[in-house]
């Protein structure tokens, strides 16, 4: 779970095009564990006025699908308290009913989700 609230390198595309590539200076969290054996499928993001990424977090802590990760991951300048802001999903692996869960709380937060497959 990330926010990207700013433009060209920090604004949605600029952070999915870090993500996705390979080669870069290993700075995020997510950095790091992308340089391992995981991978980027595609992300579900949404536009909206204000930063929901902790109550995107907290959705995800909440909803029994979805497993929290190491604590602290991805939220160490959380100031709202996340314990982490990286889930992994228990059930299942099929990328399309993951990807339609994660819609699902999107809309329930009350924002359009929206599915980009890489």
């Amino acid at each position: 779970v990330g926010a990207a609230t700013g433009k060209g390198p920090s604004s949605v595309a600029g952070r999915l095009r870090r993500h996705g590539s390979i080669k870069k200076r290993k700075h995020w969290h997510i950095d790091y564990l992308l340089s391992g054996k995981a991978c980027v499928w595609g992300s579900v993001w949404a536009e909206c006025e204000k930063s929901f990424e902790c109550r995107l977090a907290k959705a995800l802590w909440d909803h029994p699908a979805f497993e929290p990760g190491p604590p602290g991951f991805g939220a160490t300048d959380c100031t709202r308290g996340c314990g982490t802001h990286l889930y992994q999903h228990r059930l299942e692996t099929d990328i399309e009913s993951i990807f339609a869960k994660l819609q699902a709380i999107f809309n329930d937060l009350g924002v359009a989700g929206r599915l980009l497959k890489l």
